[in-house]
């Protein structure tokens, strides 16, 4: 009914004993208390903007939901409305509006979310990988004189198995290689270092029975963060730039990650069981080697490549 002064009530203002949507509270209320709880999850344990890349933001997300129940019970008891089925829909119509909020200035504030990602344009199609131009590398149309590069990655003395040995910006030599897939296993319990040249379909794959989220970064930045349902099928990861890329799980902080080196050019290969690796067809000259293995920086030294053959060793763990 209209009031007798013939005016409509406000927009804000509770029809009857319902209020609001059937909260019991006036809109200015639902407004404070919406405010309020988002403040708190902005600053709670630090400013949301100013956290460092993979925190866990559990206790802000947590402490500002639960914060709702008792703001919103308090102002159901001075609206003179304490009642248990207001409190119920006050409280479901708050945490659906700050899930959109929150959800919102998540992606917008914080290092590492999907604002803050430069993701460059991948090909869609094998056809398309196999007929794009790389960067930085093209095979010679006459090659020169070749020569194999062979050796033996050691660490402290030792031989390591599994580590990628790559040459950094060859000149003009093999021709590439067809694209083909390279797949990697998020919560397996080693640490691996794979190898993938721009071509190819860069793959991860859940290996266990729990969500994962693979978060993929190259120098720091953020390339790919995309969550892994247990068994689904493959998801294909952003790393189509030359770079040493490394991967952990996002909801998993303890376990064990990876890296992976991406090449535009036919010089890099992984060690075998017994440290020993070979890269054939290098064109002569001075050529940078590096080595990249998981959890270590990476390693360069270089090789003056002559005749047909030459023999190095790498000492991963040696002063650069």
């Amino acid at each position: 009914m209209r009031p007798s002064n013939g005016t409509a009530p406000a927009a804000d203002e509770p029809r009857g004993d319902d209020g609001y949507l059937g909260t019991g509270l006036r809109g200015s209320s639902i407004a404070a208390v919406l405010t309020v709880s988002v403040v708190v999850f902005l600053v709670w344990g630090g400013p949301l903007w100013s956290a460092a890349a993979g925190s866990s933001h559990v206790p802000r997300i947590a402490i500002s939901y639960l914060l709702v129940i008792p703001l919103a019970a308090g102002m159901l008891a001075l609206a003179g409305r304490p009642q248990r089925g207001h409190l119920v829909s006050a409280v479901a119509l708050l945490w659906g509006a700050k899930l959109v909020i929150t959800a919102s200035l998540y992606s917008l504030l914080t290092l590492g979310a999907g604002t803050a990602y430069h993701p460059v344009t991948v090909s869609t199609t094998a056809t398309a990988r196999a007929t794009a131009a790389p960067a930085g590398y093209a095979p010679a149309a006459q090659p020169g004189a070749l020569a194999t590069l062979s050796g033996v990655v050691l660490a402290h003395g030792e031989p390591i198995a599994g580590v990628v040995v790559f040459l950094e910006a060859p000149p003009p030599g093999l021709p590439l290689a067809p694209g083909r897939e390279v797949r990697f296993t998020v919560g397996s319990e080693h640490g691996e270092t794979l190898v993938a040249s721009t071509r190819d379909r860069l793959l991860a794959t859940n290996g266990g029975a729990a969500l994962h989220t693979v978060r993929v970064s190259r120098d720091g930045q953020p390339t790919s963060n995309v969550p892994l349902q247990p068994g689904a099928r493959a998801v294909e990861i952003s790393a189509s730039e030359p770079g040493t890329y490394a991967w952990s799980c996002t909801v998993h902080a303890g376990e064990v990650g990876g890296t992976i080196v991406v090449v535009d050019h036919p010089y890099a290969t992984t060690s075998d069981a017994s440290g020993r690796f070979a890269l054939e067809g290098v064109p002569v000259g001075d050529r940078e080697v590096a080595v990249a293995r998981h959890g270590h920086a990476v390693r360069r030294r270089t090789a003056h490549v002559v005749g047909t053959a030459i023999e190095i060793t790498i000492e991963t763990e040696a002063s650069e």
